[in-house]
């Protein structure tokens, strides 16, 4: 049986430290993961009825997954990864073709936003900020 979200928020990130709720985060995402990779390698095979669906426990997940994200982000883990001090450009440049990022934080209060960016260098913790916000990518 599947729980609401709220519930999931209760019982499994509430009083949590950051630390604590990206453990949830990586789980979750494993997963999702695992439910998807199963219904692919199963198309067209004959599947034994299971209740709830995959289909409804990946949905489910998500939401929790959702959850659990702003758990984090109201945990202070967002602060945790001190973006104040990452400076404002990582340049390689050895390297001719590659990757490029920028991220732009807006402010509410009207202060003017801010910058960041780089091509084929990134910041010690930036594979943390990926895994923060979902982007499976190698760095």
């Amino acid at each position: 049986m599947m729980i609401s979200p709220e519930a999931y928020y209760e019982m499994c990130l509430k009083g949590r430290s950051p630390e604590e709720i990206l453990r949830q985060i990586r789980s979750l995402k494993k997963e999702i993961s695992s439910l998807k990779r199963s219904l692919e390698e199963n198309t067209g095979k004959a599947e034994p009825v299971v209740f709830p669906s995959p289909l409804t426990r990946i949905s489910c997940s998500r939401d929790y997954l959702e959850m659990a994200k702003r758990a984090y982000e109201a945990a202070g883990g967002l602060s945790d990864l001190h973006m104040g001090e990452w400076k404002r450009s990582y340049m390689d440049p050895c390297v001719l073709d590659g990757s490029q990022w920028q991220i732009r934080i807006a402010y509410e209060d009207g202060r003017k936003p801010v910058k960041l960016g780089g091509s084929n260098a990134y910041p010690y913790n930036f594979r943390e900020l990926l895994e923060l916000l979902g982007i499976d990518k190698t760095i």
